[in-house]
C-alpha cells in the first residue's frame, strides 16, 4: 500500500506506482469507475501543493531511483516546456532592459485581460480582497499607461474588460449566440490590435512570440480539453497559469536536486519532504 514515510499527503500514489513497476506488477484501469475531487483549491494552496508536496519530493524520488519515465508530468513535452519558459523569461528580461521596461506594459495588460476571464467567472464567489486586488491592478494599468503617455491603451483595456463581462452575461443564453460570437471576435481583435500597435517590431518580440506559441502547441491537448469543458476563452485564460506552472516546476526540480545532492554528500538517505 501507500508508504508511511511521508509526514503529510504528497506523492504516495506516485511512489506506489514506482514500486509496482519495479516489482513487475500491473495496474488495472477501470474506466467505469469515476470519482470527483471535492477539495476547493485556492491559488496559493495550489502553488504550495505543487511545489512542496509534489514537485520537490517527486524530484527526489526520480533522482533516488534514477528513473524519469516519459509519462504523466514527466513527458518530453513537459520537460521541453519548462526549458522554453526559462528561455522566454530570459529573452523577456533582455527585452525589458533594452526598452527600459516599455515592452512589459502591453504584456502586463494582455495578462490582466486573460486573467479577467477568471475574475468574471468567479464574481459571485470571490472574496472582497480579491475584488479590491482586481481593481487595484486595473488602476495601476491606467496609471502606468498615463505616465508613459500610452493614453490609447486605457480605453482599450477598459473596453476589452467590459466585453469579457458582457460575454459572461450572455454565455448560457442560446438565443444570444450571435452576441457571444460578436463579443468573442471583438475581444480577440482588440487584443491583437493592442499587441500589434504597441509591441515594437524587433527580433526580441518575434522570439518571444515564437517561444510562447511553441509552448502552447506542446501543451495543445491540455488546452483542447479546457476548451471542450469550459470554452475557448477559458482555455486562452489558462495560458498564464500554464506558464507559471512550468516555471515553478523548474524551481521544484532545482530544489529537489539540491536536497538530493546534499543528502548524498552527507552519506544519508534521501530525505522525504515533510517527514516528521
Amino acid at each position: 500500500g501507500f508508504s508511511s514515510d511521508y509526514g503529510r499527503p504528497a506523492i504516495e500514489d506516485i511512489e506506489l506506482g514506482y514500486r509496482l513497476v519495479q516489482a513487475g506488477r500491473k495496474i488495472r484501469l477501470d474506466r467505469e469507475l469515476c470519482v470527483k475531487h471535492l477539495k476547493r483549491w485556492t491559488f496559493w494552496g495550489l502553488v504550495k501543493t505543487d511545489i512542496l508536496d509534489r514537485g520537490i519530493p517527486w524530484s527526489e524520488l526520480i533522482l533516488r531511483d534514477r528513473s524519469m519515465p516519459n509519462d504523466l508530468n514527466l513527458q518530453l513535452s513537459q520537460r521541453v516546456s519548462i526549458a522554453l519558459v526559462y528561455i522566454l523569461l530570459a529573452v523577456a528580461l533582455a527585452a525589458a532592459i533594452h526598452w527600459r521596461g516599455y515592452i512589459l506594459i502591453p504584456a502586463y495588460i494582455a495578462v490582466f485581460l486573460l486573467l479577467s476571464r477568471y475574475w468574471v467567472d468567479e464574481s459571485r464567489r470571490r472574496s472582497r480582497s480579491a475584488t479590491v486586488f482586481m481593481y487595484a491592478v486595473l488602476g495601476s494599468i491606467c496609471w502606468i499607461c498615463y505616465s508613459q503617455h500610452l493614453i490609447a491603451l486605457i480605453p482599450l483595456t477598459l473596453l476589452t474588460l467590459m466585453l469579457v463581462s458582457l460575454r459572461h452575461r450572455y454565455a448560457f443564453a442560446s438565443s444570444r449566440r450571435w452576441m457571444r460570437v460578436l463579443v468573442g471576435v471583438t475581444w480577440i481583435m482588440l487584443a491583437a490590435a493592442m499587441i500589434v500597435v504597441y509591441m515594437p517590431l524587433h527580433p526580441f518580440v518575434l522570439v518571444l512570440a515564437a517561444l510562447a506559441l511553441t509552448i502552447v502547441v506542446l501543451n495543445n491537448q491540455f488546452y483542447v480539453f479546457l476548451a471542450g469543458k469550459r470554452g475557448r476563452m477559458f482555455a486562452f485564460a489558462a495560458v498564464p497559469f500554464q506558464l507559471l506552472y512550468h516555471f515553478y516546476n523548474g524551481i521544484s526540480f532545482g530544489v529537489g536536486t539540491a536536497r538530493w545532492i546534499w543528502s548524498s554528500l552527507r552519506g544519508s538517505a534521501v530525505p522525504r519532504y515533510g517527514e516528521r
